[in-house]
């Protein structure tokens, strides 16, 4: 199978070959590996990668576990902020390098390779791992510095350029900062992990033909000769440089300048653009309450009762009341009307109320006004 590096770093989990040492005489060992520095330098960066993960275990998992606590905090609110996105995604990176127990691979091979300490000193035998165990650690190296690399990547070119932005325009100052702060820790662990696990991988590589091989085939999905020799060192100057030459771009680009008409949320916005916006947009009329109408209508009737005693005036004075309501605010008022009658036994109810108040008015005389407004109402709402 070809190397896909999109492969790998999603890799999450390989059946190891069966961890078994191999003997070699003192003579044995000096032919094949005296003309390389395989013994002294595999144990020297296998030791220091070793220290180096138990050193910095704490270190990693207090700065992941502060990276999911702003993640947590801050994901229901500023969702679609790309800064959080991408923080997100590393996230899920350094979950899956957990999930990987490097740490423990490491010690594994360490001990198993025990005998290269001193291996300049006469030994009756030497014992190595396989070169089956060594093509698994090769292929796990691999995985984890594709992981390293994505990592490095998001952080570098994706966290780094946002959260600047951010802090340029004065946006989410205090959140942006500790985004950047926290970030920042996390991309020193991992490139000092990135630096020693590529010295570890391109010793193993270059020398791993020479170890002895049990001759059984432990997985079909790679060939170790298709890994690649050498991994080189990135030259800080030049990555320095394109970062700069891409923050300009980035800076300098369309589809984030805050003149664009169509505001994309995933990407920085200008918020104050937004509010005066929102705030030149004219602002709608409250509707009346319901309640605040039905009490203005039964003072009017009351009005009419008590100033009137002919039922033809009162109920002619309603009704122009009524004609001027609705020409002066249309179906509004008209709705309104409709829902009074909907339910008529509690209209009527109400009206009763209101009518017993006014002294001096008989059973029939409001029982009569109270039809006339019923009617009156019943005809101009149709």
């Amino acid at each position: 199978m070809a190397v896909d590096d999109t492969y790998f770093w999603n890799l999450k989990k390989i059946d190891p070959p069966p961890f078994v040492t191999l003997d070699y005489t003192q003579k044995e060992f000096n032919d094949i590996f005296q003309s390389t520095n395989f013994s002294v330098l595999f144990k020297n960066h296998l030791e220091k990668l070793r220290y180096l993960l138990e050193k910095g275990e704490n270190y990693f998992l207090s700065e992941k576990q502060i990276l999911e606590k702003l993640i947590f905090k801050n994901w229901n609110s500023l969702r679609k902020e790309k800064s959080l996105q991408y923080m997100k995604k590393l996230k899920r990176l350094l979950n899956d390098y957990v999930d990987l127990k490097f740490n423990n691979l490491i010690d594994s091979i360490n001990i198993m390779s025990r005998s290269l300490e001193n291996s300049q000193k006469i030994k009756p035998k030497i014992s190595l791992p396989s070169r089956e165990v060594f093509e698994y650690l090769l292929t796990r190296l691999y995985s984890i510095m594709k992981i390293f690399d994505h990592a490095i990547f998001i952080i570098r070119n994706k966290i780094y350029l946002y959260t600047i932005k951010n802090i340029k325009n004065g946006i989410f100052l205090s959140n942006n900062l500790l985004y950047l702060s926290n970030t920042a820790r996390i991309y020193c662990l991992v490139k000092k992990y990135q630096v020693n696990t590529k010295f570890l991988y391109n010793n193993l590589r270059e020398n791993i033909c020479f170890i002895k091989s049990t001759g059984v085939k432990w997985n079909e999905l790679f060939n170790i000769e298709e890994f690649p020799f050498v991994i080189k060192e990135e030259q800080t100057r030049s990555q320095n440089e394109i970062l700069e030459k891409f923050m300009m771009d980035f800076e300098n680009n369309t589809a984030l300048s805050f003149s664009s008409n169509e505001i994309d949320v995933g990407e920085v916005i200008d918020r104050d653009a937004i509010e005066k916006k929102s705030n030149s947009t004219k602002i709608k009329k409250k509707k009346q309450p319901q309640s605040k109408k039905r009490n203005i209508l039964f003072k009017k009737i009351l009005l009419f009762v008590t100033s009137l005693d002919q039922i033809d005036e009162i109920k002619s004075k309603f009704k122009r009341f009524v004609k001027s309501k609705l020409k002066k605010l249309g179906s509004d008022y008209s709705n309104f009307l409709k829902d009074c009658l909907a339910d008529k036994k509690v209209f009527i109810k109400m009206l009763n109320e209101q009518l017993n108040n006014v002294a001096n008015m008989n059973l029939s005389k409001r029982s009569l006004v109270r039809k006339s407004i019923v009617q009156v109402i019943g005809k101009l709402i149709k």
